[in-house]
């Protein structure tokens, strides 16, 4: 099977206390149960003061190479990358995880157009609170709507309380998905292909 390797630099994993965080952040991912939407860490692999870490391979492309394209995404695109990460952060986020270093590049879509999380586990972000992942999608939400928050199925009260500057002030990623409106596909638009 085909994996993703992701290779921690050295001069990073010469900091005992960074290897430690960065183990047991890989220890909580990999502990994770599956989420359709979460890409799957499998394990660390030690190579003397190396590490990399091996996770599932997501064949598709990373919401940066969607965005380069265009400016930002049609609404039902939106809403429909904004729910399924949400839905993946709900699920981490009630079993005590959290991503720690979200944004457009390790936000996947696949070839059949689903939306995938990946690299749980692989940021020292991983021991914050749940909120900080929050943050991110506040910053991610701007970055695929711009203002038109109501393009992500958000109203744009919920969207700038993503981004407050106090972390206890922002909702977590389940009420946020409860709050969404209802998912919505205009004729000739498919959430896979933006």
């Amino acid at each position: 099977r085909a994996v993703a390797v992701k290779r921690v630099a050295v001069h990073l994993t010469d900091d005992p206390a960074f290897r430690d965080r960065l183990v047991r952040a890989a220890t909580a991912a990999w502990h994770l149960e599956p989420h359709p939407g979460i890409a799957k860490f499998h394990k660390i692999v030690s190579h003397g003061r190396r590490l990399d870490l091996i996770g599932e391979f997501v064949d598709g492309e990373a919401l940066t190479g969607v965005l380069a394209s265009r400016r930002m995404l049609p609404a039902v695109v939106c809403a429909t990358y904004a729910r399924e990460v949400l839905a993946a952060l709900a699920w981490a986020h009630e079993r005590g995880v959290t991503h720690g270093g979200l944004t457009p590049a390790n936000v996947m879509r696949t070839r059949e157009g689903m939306v995938k999380v990946v690299d749980f586990g692989s940021s020292l972000g991983a021991e914050a609170p749940s909120s900080s992942d929050i943050g991110s999608f506040g910053a991610l939400l701007r970055v695929m709507a711009g203002d038109d928050f109501a393009a992500a199925g958000l109203s744009s009260e919920l969207a700038a309380a993503c981004m407050k500057q106090h972390p206890a002030e922002r909702p977590t990623a389940a009420v946020l998905l409860a709050a969404m409106s209802p998912p919505c596909d205009p004729p000739g638009d498919t959430p896979g292909n933006p």
